[in-house]
């Protein structure tokens, strides 16, 4: 049973978390950038680049799992797995690929979105539960690889609320010159406990209409590959 989440859970889910899953351990092929959207008790964090490694993806029948987060948590590699790449060892104490989308089983509300080779796999969640189906998007959001969009809980996550500082010291120095951080305003970073949350079709609209940050922050050849088109270009 949770009874609640380390004082800096919000930071280490947000910043360290998704930074060591894509900069350190290479858990997507090609990662571009990261963009981390911040409010005081919500965040949006979308990584561009191509799908999860198959080393990782090959765990599980994606058509088949029911709840996204369930399947997410999943992927630690078996015992024995190698690394993904040398010398960045998935085998580790204190990581499992999922740390950066566990706060969606305590927060108000929230979106995990993670791709793969079949494209990109998205699911609503609000108090833990989900509240949409699992659904493959093929038609926007071509250049997202990991999405997660959450609205926190102040009862379970005492250390908010998020300061543009503080995100940005714990943000790990090996990810910094990959990682833009946008200050946003609150109730409109990510509403967890809007009720249209529930319906796939609002949710793919708002969703489509996040264009990928202009230019990126990390100059990286074949970022064009993965960026696609958002509504207006």
């Amino acid at each position: 049973m949770f009874i609640g989440q380390r004082h800096r859970a919000h930071l280490t889910a947000a910043c360290l978390s998704p930074a060591e899953l894509v900069w350190s351990r290479m858990a997507f092929l090609q990662p571009v950038d990261t963009t981390l959207t911040v409010a005081p008790a919500e965040y949006f964090l979308e990584v561009q680049g191509g799908p999860l490694h198959p080393v990782l993806a090959e765990e599980t029948d994606w058509v088949c799992v029911d709840n996204l987060l369930l399947a997410f948590l999943d992927l630690h590699p078996r015992a024995g797995t190698t690394a993904i790449v040398e010398g960045a060892p998935l085998e580790a104490r204190d990581f499992h690929p999922s740390h950066c989308a566990t706060p969606l089983f305590l927060a108000k509300g929230g979106v995990l979105a993670l791709r793969t080779q079949a494209g990109l796999w998205l699911q609503a969640f609000r108090n833990g539960w989900p509240v949409t189906p699992k659904w493959l998007e093929t038609e926007a959001l071509h250049h997202v690889a990991l999405m997660v969009a959450v609205q926190l809980d102040p009862h379970w996550f005492t250390g908010l609320p998020f300061t543009i500082a503080a995100v940005r010291q714990a943000i790990p120095d090996f990810a910094l010159a990959h990682t833009r951080v946008v200050p946003g305003e609150p109730g409109r970073v990510f509403a967890g406990d809007d009720p249209r949350l529930c319906d796939v079709n609002w949710l793919r609209r708002y969703l489509a209409t996040r264009a990928p940050p202009s230019g990126g922050c990390c100059g990286q050849a074949g970022a064009d590959e993965y960026r696609g088109k958002s509504p207006g270009n």
